[in-house]
C-alpha cells in the first residue's frame, strides 16, 4: 500500500471530488507548502479555513513562525 493511495481514498476524503482534484493541482504544480495544506486537511473548506492566506488574515503571520 502507498501512502498516496490512502490519501485518496473515500474514507479519507469523504468522496469529496474537489479535495482531490486540488491535492492533484498542488503535486502538478510543485508547490510544497499548498502541497501540505490540502494533504493536511480533508476538504477544500477547511483548506481555506486553515490556509497561510486564512492565518495572515487572522493577523498570524506564518512566514515569521517557520523561520
Amino acid at each position: 500500500m502507498v501512502i498516496k493511495d490512502v490519501l485518496y481514498h473515500k474514507w479519507i476524503t469523504n468522496d469529496d471530488q474537489s479535495i482531490r482534484n486540488l491535492r492533484r493541482k498542488s503535486q502538478d504544480c510543485e508547490n510544497k507548502i499548498m502541497e501540505f495544506v490540502v494533504y493536511s486537511n480533508i476538504n477544500v473548506e477547511k483548506v481555506k479555513v486553515n490556509s497561510p492566506r486564512a492565518a495572515e488574515k487572522h493577523g498570524v503571520n506564518i512566514s515569521s513562525l517557520a523561520r
